[in-house]
């Protein structure tokens, strides 16, 4: 298992994308709750991105 950092509220975003990719594969660990939730804030925000680009393609094709 790999060392994820547990100090509660001393998660920064950083910390949790690195422990995020550290314990990718790894299903043994837990992480911390503001390490959850910084992920599931940027693959939210990815996503809502991602959506936008491609609506146009979608309700427009060429």
């Amino acid at each position: 298992m790999k060392k994820i950092h547990q100090i509660q509220g001393q998660v920064t975003f950083g910390k949790a994308i690195g422990d995020f990719f550290k314990g990718y594969f790894d299903f043994k660990g837990r992480t911390t709750r503001a390490g959850y939730w910084w992920v599931t804030l940027i693959l939210t925000i990815l996503t809502v991105i991602c959506f936008i680009v491609l609506l146009p393609i979608i309700i427009f094709p060429l």
